[in-house]
């Protein structure tokens, strides 16, 4: 029976979503179990063995850890750009001379959010207070239309 790499698409992702900076640690990793398995003391040929499936689980781990993290941030940077595009939708419709300014730094709001992990929550965060006080702000200097909102 031959099995095509098409009918085993989760190692085929696995494969393709390792950065290309693990596949070098891997091949160390490999190298260890097999100068384990060539070598001729049978304790040698152990401790190379587990060495190397050890190093290799380790930086599968670690990959998931990372990969784990970076879907976190890609959550919030989708639910930010939601958010903005509704703050906008909203904002243009309702602008006025003396909402203006408030809707400019609406518009700029997104370019203070820089960083990565725990610094772009961080400004993320800082960025959401402000968010809620200029939209609070522009509602209350705006038509009552919008104000009802």
């Amino acid at each position: 029976m031959v099995i095509s790499v098409s009918h085993r698409p989760d190692l085929v992702g696995t494969a393709r979503s390792l950065s290309p900076r693990v596949w070098p640690l891997l091949a160390v990793a490999m190298g260890c179990v097999t100068a384990g398995l060539l070598a001729p003391d049978a304790q040698v040929k152990l401790a190379a063995a587990v060495a190397g499936v050890t190093f290799a689980a380790l930086v599968i781990v670690i990959r998931g850890v990372v990969a784990v993290a970076t879907w976190r941030e890609r959550r919030l940077e989708r639910r930010l750009i939601a958010e903005y595009e509704a703050d906008m939708a909203e904002v243009l419709a309702a602008v006025t001379p003396a909402t203006e300014a408030v809707a400019r730094e609406l518009a700029g709001l997104p370019l203070t959010i820089t960083g990565f992990g725990p610094v772009k929550l961080a400004s993320a965060t800082r960025a959401e207070r402000r968010r809620g006080v200029l939209l609070a702000q522009f509602r209350a200097n705006a038509s009552p239309a919008v104000a009802a909102r």
